[in-house]
C-alpha cells in the first residue's frame, strides 16, 4: 500500500511538471525543499538546541562545579565588566591574533563588534545568572543555612 502511494506522487508529480514545464516544476521543487529545510520545524533541530540550552546552563553556573564554595575566586559575584573593558583587556591578544597593526584598525574592528553587543549580551546576562529570576547556588546555600540556623539541635 505504501509502494502504491509514492507511484501516485511520481505520477502526478510528472503531470505537474509537463503541465507546468519542467523549469518551473524544478524551481517549485527547490523552493519546497528550502522551505523543508529553513522552515518547516525539526524535530531532530529543535532537539539539538535544547541540549545546548541545558548544557550552557550547566557550564555557565561554574558555581555547582565547586566542591567547597569557600574555594571559588569568583563566587563573591563581582559584578560583570562593560564590553568596552573586556576588550579593551584583550587589546593586545586580539590584535595579535588578529593581524591588526594599526590603531585606527582596531577601533573600526571594536565599532563593527559593538554593532552586534546587544544580542551577545542577551546570551551572556541569561546564561551568566544575571537574569534578576535565577537565583545563585551561593545565594541558596546562605537561604539554606539561615533556616538550618532557626532548626533545633536535635532535629536530624
Amino acid at each position: 500500500m505504501g509502494g502504491e502511494g509514492r507511484e501516485v506522487d511520481k505520477v502526478n508529480a510528472e503531470k505537474l511538471a509537463n503541465y507546468n514545464g519542467h523549469g518551473k516544476f524544478d524551481l517549485l521543487t527547490q523552493a519546497y525543499e528550502e522551505a523543508d529545510v529553513h522552515e518547516l520545524p525539526s524535530p531532530k533541530e529543535d532537539a539539538y538546541v535544547d541540549a545546548m540550552h541545558t548544557n550552557h546552563l550547566l557550564e555557565r553556573e561554574l558555581e555547582y562545579l565547586m566542591a567547597d564554595f569557600d574555594t571559588n575566586p569568583d563566587i563573591d559575584e563581582k559584578p560583570l565588566m562593560s564590553h568596552e573593558e573586556a576588550l579593551e583587556k584583550m587589546k593586545p591578544f586580539l590584535m595579535a591574533y588578529e593581524n591588526i597593526v594599526r590603531e585606527k584598525e582596531w577601533w573600526e574592528v571594536v565599532e563593527e563588534t559593538m554593532k552586534n553587543v546587544p544580542l551577545m549580551k542577551q546570551l551572556v546576562e541569561y546564561y551568566n545568572g544575571c537574569n534578576t529570576n535565577r537565583v545563585t547556588a551561593k545565594k541558596q546555600v546562605d537561604e539554606v543555612q539561615i533556616v538550618t540556623k532557626t532548626l533545633p539541635e536535635t532535629t536530624p
